[in-house]
């Protein structure tokens, strides 16, 4: 199959998969993805079939990063491993008492994602964290390891979910680069590629 009809039943896969995870009718439509995204195909071909969907781990590449490890005694860690096990559980409340919202809070979700967008100010992005909470049964979100980047942590991430809507079990890893300031969240820009989360902070994006 040639790289045009890959993208193009890449295309596809992934208008399938987000539409099994998107519940809310006026969620902005889903842009076309990069034409390299074959496991996304796979992962849709699976849900579509009854089966747990999978987005394998993304290879990370050493030369985009040189980026040190946080351990569990980093403050912003052990916030953002709170806040991540809260909303596993569906408690936004504690979520946000775990790492409160800055006044001109700013999320930046990618369309793949329920409810995925721009969000700015703590009211828009409490009504994010919980409208997207609310499309899931069952989530699981686990960080598996955070690196530091100056005033932000990059956090990698595997999530396990089982959609409200119905449906199997999906699986996929993605990237979170969050800044936080004096003890509450300023800034989430989420990646559905790890890598380009960690070009974005080599290059200071």
């Amino acid at each position: 199959m040639d790289q045009a009809a890959v993208a193009k039943e890449d295309q596809h896969a992934w208008s399938a998969l987000v539409a099994l995870l998107r519940v809310d009718q006026g969620a902005q439509s889903v842009g076309p993805p990069r034409p390299s995204l074959s496991a996304a195909s796979r992962c849709a071909r699976a849900a579509l079939s009854s089966r747990a969907c999978i987005l394998l781990p993304i290879v990370l590449n050493p030369r985009d990063h040189d980026l040190r490890q946080l351990g569990e005694d980093d403050e912003r860690v052990q916030s953002l491993q709170a806040a991540y096990a809260a909303i596993s559980r569906g408690d936004i409340d504690a979520a946000l008492v775990a790492l409160p919202l800055h006044p001109d809070v700013e999320l930046l979700e990618p369309p793949q994602f329920v409810a995925g967008g721009h969000y700015r100010g703590a009211d828009e992005a409490e009504r994010y964290f919980r409208r997207s909470r609310a499309a899931w049964e069952e989530l699981e979100l686990v960080p598996e390891t955070f690196l530091d980047a100056g005033e932000r942590v990059v956090v990698l991430l595997r999530a396990r979910g089982r959609p409200t809507a119905g449906g199997d079990v999906v699986e996929a890893t993605f990237a979170d680069v969050v800044t936080i300031a004096e003890g509450r969240l300023l800034r989430i820009e989420a990646y559905v590629d790890r890598n380009a989360a960690l070009r974005s902070v080599a290059t200071g994006a």
